[in-house]
């Protein structure tokens, strides 16, 4: 049994065929019953499908059309270009400040701290070569942990060195653990493409995660400049920051 059969809905090439198996209908009214016109049937039940199948991709493409125009508008209605970054939402900034070069410490609410580079570190505009976690003594890439306790990390004061960064003018700065703390993880894609330190957005171009101890936690804060103290710093310096030897 076929679907609505009216013209208005169908193809010209369909509507011809259906006129067609109408006409064999009429004109055979007992041999119709025999298979005589089957053929004819056959050719329409083919047209009405490839009809089917071209509309369903039609409408798929007129719906990923219309979700796409609505996403487009959420996002223009939603978007706020003033909106906090995931480090304005979740960490709290400080710094820590070695052989005048100053570093980023993001703190997150779990303890957790991601070892950054401060916005007025040298290296910004000496540009970056090369990141290597091989200090000579020890190789930070090679720190392995288990189990929700991180077992098994390094442990690292704050004067360490966890990596070693090379500029295009071919100063070598030790960048220093900050706070005492287990390393977690460090950032082994700078190896690879140590320039995106210079292109990621803040924290997510971070040389390590590192977890201290609760009963340390004030004692860290304490020690480390606050945003605050940090812009006072920038503000006051009065010579170029030299690299460290």
């Amino acid at each position: 049994m076929h679907t609505d059969l009216s013209a208005h809905l169908h193809t010209p090439a369909c509507n011809k065929l259906i006129e067609e198996l109408k006409a064999c209908h009429e004109n055979h009214g007992f041999a119709k019953f025999i298979g005589i016109c089957n053929s004819i049937d056959d050719q329409v039940v083919k047209c009405l499908k490839s009809e089917r199948i071209a509309r369903s991709a039609a409408n798929r493409a007129k719906a990923r059309e219309r979700q796409s125009k609505y996403k487009e508008k959420i996002l223009q209605d939603c978007y706020d270009e003033n909106y906090p970054s995931v480090v304005d939402r979740f960490f709290t900034r400080y710094y820590y400040i070695k052989s005048q070069a100053a570093y980023q410490v993001l703190y997150h609410s779990n303890r957790i701290c991601l070892i950054c580079l401060a916005p007025s570190h040298p290296a910004y505009t000496e540009g970056v070569e090369s990141v290597s976690f091989d200090v000579g003594n020890v190789d930070r890439s090679q720190n392995v942990v288990k189990g929700k306790a991180k077992k098994g990390g390094m442990i690292l004061q704050a004067e360490t060195t966890l990596a070693l960064l090379k500029t295009n003018s071919g100063n070598t700065y030790k960048i220093p653990s900050c706070i005492r703390g287990k390393l977690v993880e460090v950032n082994t894609a700078l190896i690879t493409d140590p320039q995106l330190l210079e292109r990621v957005p803040e924290g997510a171009g971070y040389f390590a995660i590192l977890l201290p101890k609760i009963d340390n936690c004030d004692g860290i804060k304490a020690s480390l400049l606050t945003q605050e103290q940090y812009d006072d710093y920038v503000r006051n310096r009065k010579s170029p920051e030299e690299p460290s030897t």
